[in-house]
């Protein structure tokens, strides 16, 4: 049985001149420490974003697809459910008695599956799988359903650090994506007073948004907007982003479902701003980059 890793991936399928080695690190955002520490079971502090358990090698063309949150990796569905479990168990036992992730999911390989995020929904270029065995490449079209599972050394949590923050909950992975969408959203929320600072309303809102706001229209009112009103509800991703209704939302963990989402915010995809326009494209043709990504 083959083993796959990302360095095996490439935009340029050629032996003569293949792209350098880069490091690419997942979770980013210092400011989301503490809450998933206390959702993970570590302690204040604890967490170190620069451990190689936060890095996962790819070729300079995949990192740059990386860097453009128009690819990102997902644990399997299995993880995915324990991790869940583990995050429930966490938030509802007293802060001494929780269990630490460590103990729970092992340092060490996981598998991985690649999906496309929002900056690739309208499509992408090829991907090539460089075979060793046989000195060949593969070639794999937009939306890459079909690349195998890739064994990396990343840890589970710190991928979906990122890709909680691009995929939309749509599209052949749809329930996987919501997982993973859920996730994200509950580590970065919702702090016992005696493990951190506590933030009001206003800005217990803006560290749940931390993240998501920067890809998604958030209606943060309070009000609701009919999932109908929408032009794609497809490419929809509904969710009341407010503090009170996240922290609501995240109740039906329990029950392992989100509430029915056409009954809460239905938000969308905005424009980027005008940081996008500073990234290399180079390797990206302007044929495959959505239409806001050629503006």
């Amino acid at each position: 049985m083959d083993i796959w890793s990302l360095t095996d991936l490439t935009l340029s399928p050629s032996n003569e001149r293949p792209e350098s080695i880069e490091e690419f690190r997942l979770f980013q955002l210092q400011i989301q420490t503490l809450s998933c520490e206390y959702k993970w079971g570590l302690e204040p502090g604890e967490l170190d974003l620069n451990s190689p358990i936060n890095h996962v090698s790819v070729r300079r063309d995949i990192a740059e697809l990386f860097t453009r949150e128009s690819v990102s990796i997902i644990p399997q569905p299995e993880t995915l459910k324990d991790m869940m479990e583990l995050t429930h168990y966490n938030q509802s036992a007293p802060i001494s008695q929780r269990r630490r992730c460590y103990d729970v999911f092992p340092i060490q390989s996981y598998k991985y599956t690649l999906v496309v995020g929002r900056r690739f929904r309208a499509g992408g270029p090829p991907i090539f799988l460089f075979n060793a065995n046989q000195s060949t490449f593969e070639k794999f079209e937009h939306p890459y359903i079909d690349l195998p599972q890739f064994t990396l050394d990343v840890y589970p949590f710190h991928s979906i650090m990122h890709s909680g923050e691009i995929v939309p909950p749509s599209g052949p992975n749809k329930d996987l994506m919501w997982s993973v969408l859920r996730l994200s959203i509950n580590w970065s929320c919702c702090l016992p007073p005696e493990f951190g600072p506590q933030y009001d309303s206003a800005s217990e809102s803006d560290v749940v948004m931390s993240s998501t706001a920067a890809h998604y229209a958030i209606d943060t009112s309070g009000g609701s907007l009919d999932a109908s009103e929408a032009e794609n509800p497809d490419e929809q991703v509904n969710l009341a982003f407010t503090a009170t209704k996240v922290t609501k939302w995240l109740g039906t963990m329990d029950n392992g479902k989100a509430e029915d989402p056409n009954k809460v915010t239905a938000v969308e995809f905005p424009q980027p701003d005008d940081s996008d326009s500073d990234w290399d494209t180079r390797s990206v043709p302007d044929s495959y980059m959505s239409e806001e990504d050629q503006l």
